[in-house]
């Protein structure tokens, strides 16, 4: 394996369902005339929190995320170009057991071949592809590698982000996801 051909995959909004299962599990505690609040807002009342973080923390529910479309078609691009695909996810530092699950996960929907890496810094972890729906672990990661490129595919927190070495994946524009995929290893 070359090292300039790994294609590093995040796996919740990129590979797993991550928002669609939580929204779906919110639903079922949220109160009739409750406020509804985007998943990943900030300013959302701290009870909010309290409930993704009640959700995420069960036995199975990363284990069970159902698997995205698009973050396939994505990692299916990469591999057909001669990249050696990876996982990286992050560890949520309050539920230990959401790290066994993911590597679980993985396994059950990739196979048991692929390399997996839980981490709770992204930008540290080498490649020269990052694929992750996260503006925010995008931008950390290309500082640290200057010649990576970052591919985000389409969620609501990802909307309208914009790096000259990133480019978003709506599940229409493949080509030039591929086009920019292989000028990495040329």
């Amino acid at each position: 394996m070359k090292t300039h051909r790994i294609a590093l995959f995040d796996m919740d909004g990129t590979l797993a369902d991550y928002d669609g299962r939580m929204r779906r599990d919110l639903k079922r505690l949220q109160g009739l005339n409750e406020t509804e609040y985007a998943l990943h807002d900030n300013k959302a009342p701290k009870y909010f929190g309290a409930r993704l973080d009640l959700i995420k923390a069960q036995t199975g529910w990363w284990l069970n995320l159902p698997k995205l479309k698009i973050g396939f078609d994505l990692m299916r691009a990469a591999q057909e170009l001669g990249f050696h695909v990876q996982i990286l996810t992050m560890g949520p530092h309050d539920t230990p057991s959401a790290w066994s699950e993911k590597v679980q996960w993985c396994h059950k929907n990739i196979g048991r071949s692929v390399k997996i890496t839980v981490t709770e810094d992204k930008s540290l972890v080498y490649g020269s592809i990052l694929v992750d729906d996260s503006p925010k672990f995008i931008s950390a990661w290309l500082t640290h590698h200057a010649d990576g490129l970052g591919v985000l595919p389409a969620q609501p927190a990802n909307d309208g982000f914009q790096h000259p070495r990133a480019i978003r994946y709506d599940g229409s524009n493949l080509e030039a996801v591929r086009k920019r995929m292989k000028s990495v290893l040329d």
